[in-house]
């Protein structure tokens, strides 16, 4: 019984009940967007929107590169002054990478409108997910920094802002009577914007680049 109560009071449970309470209201968060756009789109447009979304995040799964992986390992084992340089190393790995990534997507945007999406006229709505997809991926790598810090509140409360955020900005597209497809997931895109700013702001990046470092994160994640 006492180590069942030592359990329910240490450290591990109070981070897994902050990293679960905000899954939760993220959950939630969802929800009310889906309410809100199933209401005010048409089924093909709310089809679009899901499509380009999912789109982006099978983009950032499948072009992590191990990053996050990586920092989860090194972070917590590192000294403050080598924790700096793991942090900023693989926050320009990301940039880098992600630039690549998101470049190509932008200059295809018209042939990946017209065979995935089937609609010419929604070249747009794929250069918005390029952006999107660059600034989610800088999103999660610093959850993973966070994480990596055992700053379990932090990292809640940034993605719990993501999603609150993203119900505002479309909230705010309906008061003022703008709201369509197109300025919708403009608007999410603004939304990731603000969050990006926020986690540079709270890790105080600065422009070192170890290329030794880069091998070693890159080969973890890749092993």
């Amino acid at each position: 019984m006492d180590k069942l109560i030592k359990l329910l009071f240490s450290s591990t449970s109070k981070d897994s009940l902050i990293l679960l309470s905000g899954s939760f209201i993220q959950v939630i968060l969802s929800f009310v967007l889906v309410y809100i756009l199933t209401h005010n789109l048409s089924p093909s447009d709310f089809g679009l929107f899901i499509t380009a979304l999912t789109f982006s995040q099978l983009i950032v799964d499948v072009f992590s590169l191990g990053i996050n992986i990586s920092l989860m390992n090194y972070i917590p084992l590192s000294k403050p002054k080598e924790k700096l340089e793991i942090i900023t190393t693989s926050f320009w790995i990301r940039v880098i990478s992600s630039s690549v990534i998101c470049s190509i997507i932008f200059l295809l945007s018209k042939n990946i409108s017209l065979v995935f999406l089937n609609n010419l006229n929604l070249e747009i709505l794929v250069k918005y997910s390029s952006l999107g997809i660059f600034l989610t991926m800088i999103v999660f790598w610093g959850q993973a920094v966070f994480q990596a810090e055992k700053k379990f509140i932090t990292s809640s409360m940034i993605y719990v802002l993501f999603n609150l955020l993203r119900v505002v900005s479309i909230c705010i597209l309906l008061y003022f009577g703008f709201f369509s497809l197109k300025n919708s997931y403009f608007g999410i895109q603004l939304v990731i914007i603000i969050v990006n700013l926020i986690i540079l702001y709270k890790l105080r990046i600065n422009f070192k680049f170890n290329k030794d470092l880069t091998l070693k994160i890159l080969r973890f994640g890749f092993p």
